[in-house]
């Protein structure tokens, strides 16, 4: 990874789509912080459109789209999205086969458990539509331990985990971000694919972002991303974490478009 600051100002001119991790990247202890809402707030004024990929749940992710700065929205890892349609939010589901979706996610709670009874589900579970995911690092710190063995109990049974920051999700079917975030770019913004590899960007800080972080053309992590527990590196990362790391992504990307103009 280099430094931010070594990105040519001509690539970031280019990018007209900003798409952001949220956990981590726009919140601190949970928390959206006013200085990652006002850098999206300034990147759309100038013309950009963000997109929010989180694993966080669709039902949260449905109000974070009618209260927050965002144009389109991925949520449970490229289960769903969400994008707007003038005054109002069309969305999409992966497979709506609901009865089949909530059998294979009654399995994977029962498979987790058993593996590590002592990792809770988090409190976001009831607003979960497609996927499952057990609390490693937000309310609750698993073992090394505890982790591996939920991972592997699960995936053992046929589920598809990815980790973030704070949880381990378990899914019947093999989407992540990347998809997820083609998709709603393709879908619900209407742009072509070729926006991945020269108009966009993509920023994270976890494992659960590696897939996105490989799809885009220019991929940015911020500064409290632990590189060894990512698979697929970013290609940039900034001098500043979180909120901060991305009102610094949005800064250099305003300031090339002005030299550019």
């Amino acid at each position: 990874m280099r430094p931010l600051s070594a990105c040519d100002d001509a690539r970031l001119a280019q990018v007209r789509v900003l798409a952001t991790d949220v956990d981590d990247t726009l919140t601190e202890h949970g928390a959206f912080t006013g200085q990652a809402i006002a850098a999206l707030e300034r990147a759309r004024a100038a013309g950009l459109s963000v997109v929010a990929v989180t694993g966080r749940p669709l039902g949260f992710v449905e109000v974070a789209m009618r209260w927050l700065p965002f144009d389109a929205a991925v949520g449970e890892n490229g289960g769903g999205w969400f994008a707007r349609e003038g005054r109002a939010l069309r969305a999409y589901l992966v497979d709506e086969d609901m009865p089949r979706v909530d059998a294979a996610r009654a399995r994977a709670l029962a498979v987790g458990r058993a593996a590590a009874p002592e990792v809770p589900v988090p409190d976001d579970g009831w607003a979960r539509r497609v996927d499952v995911a057990f609390d490693v690092g937000e309310a609750r710190v698993a073992s090394t331990h505890e982790r591996v063995a939920l991972r592997d109990a699960l995936q053992g049974a046929g589920f598809h985990t990815v980790t973030s920051s704070i949880h381990l999700h378990a899914a019947h079917a093999p989407y992540d971000k990347a998809t997820g975030l083609v998709a709603v770019l393709r879908d619900g913004l209407q742009l072509p694919a070729s926006v991945c590899d020269d108009a966009l960007v993509y920023v994270g800080d976890s494992d659960n972002d590696a897939a996105a972080f490989a799809a885009v053309g220019l991929s940015v992590g911020v500064a409290n991303l632990d590189a060894a527990a990512v698979r697929v590196r970013p290609a940039f990362v900034t001098e500043a974490a979180r909120g901060a790391g991305v009102a610094e992504l949005v800064d250099r990307l305003l300031s090339a478009r002005r030299r550019a103009s």
